[in-house]
Parts: structure tokens; sequence; C-alpha cells
């Protein structure tokens, strides 16, 4: 079961993902076409949990090649597979080595940055500039959401 999928530029800043009682979740299945175009999630300051019977969860898997998602200054409250992130048909698809998965700053029971997948990575704070919402949303006309009341 994938709950934020499709092909979108999209930041999700404090919220909460809730997964349901399902066998197998990803949080994510982000569409990314191609390695230039501007697509991609990030989860800034937000928080995962699961109902008891949501057994195994994964931050994501890329529905696309170049799939973009990153966690930022993420509560993972819900038990994330350690790997966090799976291929989407492992052993038939190998999307994992282009696509861009990341995190900084994870924390709670599923945080596990020493047991995720080898293709993932763990953003320095620097590295984080590129996905702030400012940033991130910004485009060739540089409007800042930050601005919107």
């Amino acid at each position: 079961m994938d709950f934020i999928f499709g092909d979108s530029k999209a930041v999700f800043e404090h919220c909460e993902i809730h997964a349901i009682a399902h066998k197998l979740i990803f949080l994510t299945a982000q569409s990314k076409h191609y390695a230039q175009e501007a697509s991609g999630y990030v989860f800034d300051y937000c928080r995962v949990t699961a109902d008891a019977g949501a057994e195994h969860i994964f931050l994501g898997r890329p529905w696309r090649p170049y799939s973009t998602v990153v966690f930022l200054n993420t509560m993972l409250d819900a038990n994330i597979e350690p790997a966090g992130w799976r291929e989407w048909h492992p052993g038939e698809t190998h999307s994992l080595e282009i696509s861009f998965y990341a995190e900084f700053h994870s924390s709670g029971v599923g945080a596990s940055p020493q047991s995720r997948d080898s293709h993932s990575k763990q953003l320095s704070r620097d590295e984080t500039q590129p996905y702030s919402i400012r940033v991130f949303l910004a485009g060739n006309d540089r409007w800042n959401p930050k601005t919107i009341k």
C-alpha cells in the first residue's frame, strides 16, 4: 500500500503521517521520470505513526527511476523497517541505485541511520539547504511560500 504517490514537487511540513493496519506499507512512491526534473517530496518536522496492525513499514519505494524523497527532522514513532527504503520489485527493478533517498536528524524508534539501505544518504546540516521549503519550492520565479498568510 502506497500512501503518498505520484510525480510532483511537494513539501509536507509539521504533519503526521499515520500508517493504517496493513501487511506491507510504503509511505511514499515518488515518480520522478528523469534526473533533471523538478520533482520530489520533502517531509520537514513531521511525525510518522502507525496502527498496531501495521507490519512492514518503509519510508518509500521508487515508482520511477529518479524518485526523490527527503525526510528532515522527522519523528519516526512507527517501527520503520531498518533499511528504510525498498525496491519497487526486489530482484527485478534497480531504481534505488539512481533514486535519491535521504534523511537528516530522524529520531524515534523507527530511526536507524546505520541500518538504512546503502543507496540512501544521511545528510549533513549543510546538505539540507536545497530541501528547505524556501529553496525547494522557489522555482525560476523565486516564489517564497513563507510569505503566504
